[in-house]
């Protein structure tokens, strides 16, 4: 079985900047190269660009050295809470939430249209301790606990639910 979304676009965005920076390229830079806008290639360094497509996301990888690469899934893979809170909250509803809504959101607090419903549901129907997973997932993905812990109290402000 392959899983092609085993990295999330967080990560992607995350390594993308990484290889830019090295390759000693600025964000416009990359951006000309590629024929895209250069909000564009921001969004996707930080994980925000949810409607990118396989073929951009590939040149932007080859052009600062990098590929995008399909393989088998590793059989010893960790609990993914992410996928869990997600799979919840796509159980009831009819519209799907995707991992990388869920993951922005929690960086960001702030809930992308139309997905009020699906992120409540999310976060209400998890067990506390997939919550605490998920919530520590993303912490890691981020990589900045500051970011998500602020976000969390944002979304317990708008959803009056406890996320932290």
């Amino acid at each position: 079985m392959y899983h092609i979304l085993a990295m999330l676009l967080i990560e992607i965005g995350r390594e993308l900047k990484r290889l830019r920076v090295a390759a000693g390229l600025t964000q416009a830079q990359l951006a000309q190269l590629a024929g895209i806008a250069r909000e564009t290639v921001g969004r996707v360094e930080n994980g925000a660009c949810n409607d990118i497509g396989v073929k951009k996301l590939q040149a932007l990888l080859e052009l600062v050295g990098g590929e995008l690469v399909a393989r088998p899934a590793s059989r010893t893979r960790r609990p993914d809470f992410i996928r869990r809170a997600v799979g919840t909250a796509n159980i009831s509803l009819r519209d799907r939430l995707y991992a990388d809504e869920l993951v922005q959101t929690l960086v960001t607090g702030n809930i992308p249209p139309g997905k009020e419903g699906h992120v409540q549901t999310a976060l209400e129907d998890l067990s506390p301790e997939n919550l605490a997973g998920l919530i520590n997932q993303v912490r890691k993905l981020a990589g900045n606990p500051d970011r998500v812990d602020a976000a969390a109290r944002r979304l317990r402000s708008k959803l009056g639910i406890d996320v932290s």
